[in-house]
């Protein structure tokens, strides 16, 4: 019989390889044949990989339980309803641990989230993981829930749902204007003159505060000129709180939708 490979090899081997071309390479090499120190830390490396893939990092153990957490968390729970199989539906609850760490800020936290960021990012396609991690921190991610539901009440499912949802996680930070203060109104209207012309599906104006009033009357001119109408949108527009809370949230999105 072929005696078994060196741990090291085997550790440094299944390190470099797919979760799912794991198991077959173990079963190949023996894996059963090694003591239980060596099981303990082929387990770990596998583990570790099983958690690279769902959340793009290796949590602690800390982390795992807070991850774990998350699956009971609404936002999480909201969207595992609406795309249970989108393929980077775990970033979400990467995201909810960057905000926790965010709310509460520590020189411990500050730097969980520069490490997870920064291992976020050195992932294959690890720009837009970052970007789908970063949109859970964001007033945008909201609005952008709130249109995925309305998509589905419309007839989106499955597949497309999930490439709707896909398409806006990605485009968010350059499809969503956020006014936390007072702008020109020729500011907010450029803003929609560049997504029409760059004829996006939807996109997404946010007022907080002090500045809800000046996009509320720019975007309510613009529905009187008919100018979202004559280019073939429309528009949804919510207004909720008062004073420190006041805020408003439009989703302008391509009449084909409903």
């Amino acid at each position: 019989m072929t005696p078994p490979l060196p741990i090291d090899e085997i550790l440094e081997t299944i390190k470099n390889f797919p979760s799912k071309e794991i198991l077959t390479y173990l079963v190949t090499k023996g894996i059963f044949d090694y003591s239980k120190e060596g099981f303990d830390k082929i387990k770990k490396v596998v583990q570790d990989k099983y958690n690279e893939g769902k959340y793009a990092f290796v949590p602690d153990k800390e982390q795992a339980n807070l991850l774990k957490n998350f699956s009971f968390n609404p936002i999480y729970s909201e969207i595992s309803r609406l795309i249970p199989k989108y393929k980077y539906i775990d970033l979400i609850r990467t995201g909810l641990l960057l905000k926790r760490y965010n709310d509460n800020p520590s020189t411990i936290n500050n730097q969980k989230i520069i490490d997870i960021k920064s291992k976020l990012k050195r992932r294959p396609n690890g720009i837009k993981l970052l970007k789908i991690a970063n949109l859970v921190n964001t007033p945008q991610f909201v609005i952008i829930l709130q249109h995925l539901q309305v998509l589905k009440l419309n007839g989106y499912i499955g597949k497309n749902l999930e490439e709707k949802f896909d398409e806006m996680v990605t485009d968010w930070e350059i499809s969503s204007k956020l006014v936390e203060k007072i702008e020109k109104e020729e500011d907010i209207k450029k803003f929609c003159e560049k997504q029409i012309e760059q004829d996006k599906n939807q996109f997404f104006i946010l007022g907080m505060k002090s500045a809800v009033v000046i996009v509320e009357k720019t975007i309510n001119d613009l529905i009187k000129d008919g100018y979202f109408k004559n280019k073939g949108y429309n528009y949804r527009i919510k207004k909720t709180g008062e004073e420190e809370n006041l805020k408003i949230e439009i989703t302008i999105y391509k009449d084909d939708i409903d």
